[in-house]
């Protein structure tokens, strides 16, 4: 059965070797025997779009893309409520965190990022062993393009994965961990470089990672740590120097009331494939790193694909307009951002400034996630999921084949319940619902209803 594995503390050197020079992913054995029962109630994952690594966590490699959301099997969770779920632009891999703190991985294996004594790709989600996590009960996730963090109860942060190559700092932040050359660990690994500090909050790009530290018992922040591939500026450290350890990430502003400068206070980092974004307490956004496809939000006079900004910079438009930034979320090159007054707004891939998404009348957006070159949007009410974007692999939850520049609406039909999050991976969309609370079905929801289909391995349509 997919789930029980026997973890090993540590891989002999051969085996690691091997199958780390060859570099491809195996595929596991499926759990044929289980029969599955849509379920009708708690809290569950759905998932839609490419499954070629068995990201969609659905027990099977034998579905290449998906346009239908599906429900994961909460077999998989051993029955746990899942309370968060984690992928990145850039990955093919998923991460959900239940309740009582255990974390739950699937998808590609390939580079060791779901924590397995192997680097097999897993169709349906297997339990990353506590052990690595000292037993503690992780409080916080979040994947990188090839790499996972975790943060546990007493603020540690843990990381896993391939984040770096030969010639780079890895993100991991584990010093004198490295295997052949590699920023590489098969396993958990608390950073020690953060010991003493309390990791309220962690964010991965592709290569890099970055942290908001501060004490345990309050809400405030005090430093912001960056560490990994500095290249582009994305660690915003005013250089394209690479860390290889947690390096901190000050910024000041003027003090108006007391005269001269103070330490500005952020509340969210976030981070795509090579770029990174700060938001401030008072709802600033700063954003900084690769600006080749504009995805900074902020004006080139001669647009290259060398444009980059190595410090936190914020952008003209919001600053002009006084917007306030709820969350942002950031892609391969494209990002996302929902304001605190509830509107959405999207830039990058060559769309200059940032443009807002108009969801019909009198919608109200209060969560965002951006994929390689999709983005999702949750409205306030949480009936319903927006996308819009690219859609080779259905990732949109549609079947019309290459995106759109429109919103498309999946209504509760397609996605029941409450939403309770949602996560856009490299061609793939996972959402995280409750079906205790199901919205009534509306005409309008009727009338968005769209017909839905499986494609195989071998490009046919299978009837759902």
């Amino acid at each position: 059965m997919c789930v029980h594995h026997h973890h090993s503390n540590t891989l002999p050197n051969h085996q690691l070797n091997n199958s780390y020079r060859s570099f491809f992913s195996k595929k596991t054995n499926i759990d044929s025997d289980r029969i599955y029962i849509v379920p009708n109630k708690g809290t569950q994952v759905m998932s839609w779009g490419q499954n070629n690594e068995g990201q969609l966590g659905l027990n099977t490699f034998g579905i290449e893309k998906l346009s239908s959301p599906s429900f994961i099997d909460s077999y998989w969770f051993h029955e746990k409520t899942v309370k968060k779920i984690s992928t990145a632009a850039s990955a093919q891999h998923a991460l959900a965190l239940t309740e009582d703190g255990f974390v739950y991985a699937w998808g590609r294996g390939a580079e060791y990022q779901l924590a397995q004594d192997n680097n097999h790709s897993h169709a349906a989600p297997v339990l990353v062993d506590p052990k690595y996590f000292n037993l503690r009960p992780i409080v916080d996730i979040q994947c990188g393009g090839y790499h996972c963090a975790a943060i546990d109860d007493e603020g540690r942060l843990y990381t896993w994965g391939f984040s770096g190559s030969p010639f780079n700092q890895s993100a991991l932040g584990h010093s004198g961990f490295n295997i052949f050359g590699y920023g590489l660990s098969p396993f958990p690994k608390q950073v020690e470089a953060l010991k003493g500090e309390f990791v309220k909050q962690v964010a991965c790009g592709d290569y890099h990672i970055g942290v908001i530290c501060g004490p345990k018992d309050s809400n405030e922040t005090s430093q912001v740590y960056v560490w990994g591939k500095g290249e582009w500026g994305r660690l915003g450290l005013g250089n394209s120097d690479s860390k290889a350890l947690p390096t901190p990430l000050d910024m000041y502003e003027d003090d108006i009331e007391n005269g001269g400068t103070k330490k500005t206070v952020f509340s969210k980092i976030r981070m795509g494939k090579n770029y990174s974004a700060l938001i401030d307490s008072n709802g600033k956004l700063y954003m900084f790193g690769r600006h080749d496809a504009q995805q900074l939000g902020m004006e080139s006079l001669r647009p290259s694909q060398f444009d980059c900004e190595s410090t936190p910079k914020l952008i003209p438009r919001f600053v002009e307009n006084d917007i306030k930034v709820r969350d942002v979320a950031l892609g391969d090159s494209i990002t996302a951002c929902v304001t605190q007054d509830g509107r959405g707004f999207i830039w990058g891939k060559n769309v200059y400034l940032p443009h807002e998404v108009n969801f019909g009348k009198g919608v109200r957006v209060i969560e965002c996630s951006a994929g390689r070159n999709h983005v999702a949007f949750l409205p306030i009410n949480r009936r319903c999921v927006y996308t819009m974007g690219g859609n080779w692999y259905y990732q949109l939850g549609t079947t019309g084949q290459h995106g759109t520049q429109d919103v498309i609406k999946l209504t509760p039909q397609l996605v029941p319940g409450k939403k309770l999050q949602v996560a856009c991976g490299n061609a793939f969309t996972l959402a995280l619902i409750d079906l205790e609370r199901k919205p009534a079905p509306t005409q309008e929801d009727e009338d968005d209803y769209m017909s839905a289909a499986m494609i195989g391995p071998d490009g046919k349509s299978i009837p759902l």
